[in-house]
């Protein structure tokens, strides 16, 4: 590798002797002393060096308490199926996401307005949120339908009269399995109501061709379709899978609170 030289003088005073070499090594002999000499390209190396460092390497901070730990189920626990569906939140991927779904339906679920307004209790115990599920008619051919059935059996869900309901609910919130129309026309009407507060979708479309049902929640925000400030997630999954699972943790385990009276 070839050594950089210099043109160095060195003086020891104004009566004594100097040294001057016109070229040398980066290493100079100086009486019985050796003195390093860097080059000012060498010099500018290390100054790049130290700020692509600096840029790149940062300091770890603990993210103990911030996030949830990546932690799956333990089947040495045994076989419990409810413990096993709350461990979707913090397995990753998209049973991270069906795990949120879960937690925002369950939010659905409880929301009522004496946690917000302050008006008679016994009418804030009475409002409560609107969940409008949305599901492509494919899914009736499948199993799904019995869990639809079972959803509108026990009037916990409102799939029709879209236009007629939109606006007045305090809160509402979209369940919607696949995409297509149905899609389109839940978002469309809580757009009238400046947005839904909580949306889960469950579908297998992706974004990349523009399609509706490919389309993310943040795309339905930018419409005013839904908040700005909602609970949404969106889980990448055949619906005749995650749907059943969502179902159970949420309505069916929650079956004598979120029943509302047959009118």
């Amino acid at each position: 590798m070839p050594q950089d030289y210099l043109k160095t003088e060195f003086r020891f005073g104004p009566n004594q002797s100097f040294l001057s070499k016109a070229s040398c090594p980066r290493t100079l002999e100086l009486n019985s002393f050796t003195v390093p000499v860097r080059s000012s390209t060498n010099m500018e190396e290390d100054l790049v060096f130290s700020t692509v460092h600096s840029t790149v390497f940062k300091e770890s901070e603990s993210l103990e308490g911030k996030c949830d730990k990546i932690e799956g189920y333990d089947f040495n626990q045994g076989v419990n199926y409810p413990k096993l569906l709350r461990s979707m939140l913090t397995t990753g991927f998209q049973a991270s996401n069906l795990g949120e779904a879960i937690d925002i339906v369950n939010q659905m679920l409880e929301w009522r307005l004496a946690d917000e307004a302050t008006v008679a209790e016994e009418e804030n115990e009475s409002v409560r949120c609107k969940i409008f599920l949305g599901f492509t008619s494919n899914l009736v051919s499948s199993g799904v339908r019995e869990t639809i059935r079972y959803l509108v059996q026990h009037h916990m869900v409102n799939i029709r009269a879209m236009n007629g309901v939109h606006a007045t609910p305090r809160k509402t919130g979209m369940i919607i399995l696949g995409g297509g129309l149905p899609k389109h026309h839940i978002c469309n009407a809580n757009m009238m109501r400046n947005g839904a507060d909580y949306a889960v979708f469950i579908n297998t479309g992706q974004e990349f061709d523009g399609s509706d049902s490919g389309a993310r929640p943040d795309e339905a925000v930018s419409w005013g379709k839904i908040r700005g400030s909602a609970k949404t997630v969106k889980v990448h999954c055949d619906a005749t899978i995650a749907f059943p699972l969502l179902v159970a943790e949420t309505f069916a385990s929650k079956r004598e609170q979120t029943c509302e009276p047959k009118t």
